[in-house]
């Protein structure tokens, strides 16, 4: 997958993080009855992000990139 950047450069989207993008893997299981959060420490972890974020005026960019440097087995073993 391309995109275009900000400056009009075309650049490749082709990271392990980029998978969500990709064909062939199936459907997603899920149930609706889901809930947002499996354990309560991650709905908190995401509260502080949204805090620290909003206090550092951090853009979806920067949060995005931080993820990219985390090892390619890192991050397909981590949770959300």
């Amino acid at each position: 997958m391309l995109v275009r950047s900000a400056g009009g450069r075309v650049l490749p989207v082709d990271g392990i993080h980029d998978l969500g993008g990709m064909q062939g893997f199936g459907a997603v299981g899920h149930s609706p009855a889901e809930p947002a959060f499996q354990h309560r420490w991650q709905a908190v972890a995401r509260a502080l992000m949204s805090v620290v974020a909003g206090a550092e005026e951090a853009s979806g960019g920067e949060f995005r990139h931080s993820i990219e440097r985390m090892e390619p087995g890192h991050y397909s073993t981590s949770s959300y």
